[in-house]
């Protein structure tokens, strides 16, 4: 949450998120399984903190934020290794920044 506010403090138009649901019986574990395989050796910080579609879209309202696109079909992996890692997991949204001028004015 913290480095959405600051995404949206500073952003003025657009946000571009590219992140993960936590959806379904398996998602937890091969969620972990990806992040540990694909960003431990790089010293990335991995927290394990996954959220559902629901999750996010409160996040995203939390801080005056709305998903003006999205899409979950990415085709990040080829075969067969997709059927076990694309899924629906996989997301990129585009949060529309309202006008902090129009906000504050009223117009």
């Amino acid at each position: 949450m913290v480095l959405l506010r600051e995404a949206r403090r500073v952003a003025t138009k657009v946000i571009i998120i590219k992140d993960h649901f936590r959806n379904g019986p398996l998602a937890e574990r091969t969620l972990r399984f990806m992040d540990t395989v694909g960003n431990r050796r790089r010293g990335v910080a991995l927290p394990y903190t996954y959220m559902n579609a629901d999750e996010w879209e409160r996040a995203f309202a939390a801080v005056d934020l709305r998903t003006d696109f999205e899409t979950r079909r990415l085709s990040l992996y080829p075969w067969p290794a997709t059927w076990l890692f694309d899924r629906s997991w996989h997301f990129i949204a585009r949060l529309a920044v309202p006008d902090t001028a129009s906000s504050i004015s009223g117009a």
